[in-house]
């Protein structure tokens, strides 16, 4: 539903009171899906509980893309708990990228 919501509409996303907030919750659900700790994410029948990663992955990359103004940029940039490293930041920035492209397939 929120990638429905974002498709249009970013103003009322990047509200100053909420715009750090969002940011860390997208942060955080995509270093659950890309991080160091993605392969504890198992279930053993997906098809029962809709568990999709990939389409999880690529509406959130979407999202990101969706709320692409410099409100949002600098909320990325000030989140400073999802890029504890700089691999990990780079690994964000090249996923965002390819979807950006569309040329390259993530998983």
């Amino acid at each position: 539903m929120f990638h429905y919501l974002t498709k249009d509409i970013k103003e009322p996303f990047m509200r100053p009171e909420l715009v750090n907030r969002l940011t860390a919750m997208l942060n955080f659900n995509l270093q659950q899906l890309c991080g160091p700790k993605c392969k504890n994410l198992k279930v053993k029948t997906p098809e029962n509980y809709g568990w999709e990663p990939r389409r999880l992955l690529k509406q959130l990359i979407d999202i990101y893309l969706h709320l692409d103004c410099e409100e949002f940029a600098a909320a990325i940039a000030a989140d400073e708990v999802i890029f504890w490293s700089t691999k990990h930041f780079l690994f964000f920035l090249s996923t965002l990228l390819m979807f950006l492209y569309k040329n390259v397939a993530i998983i």
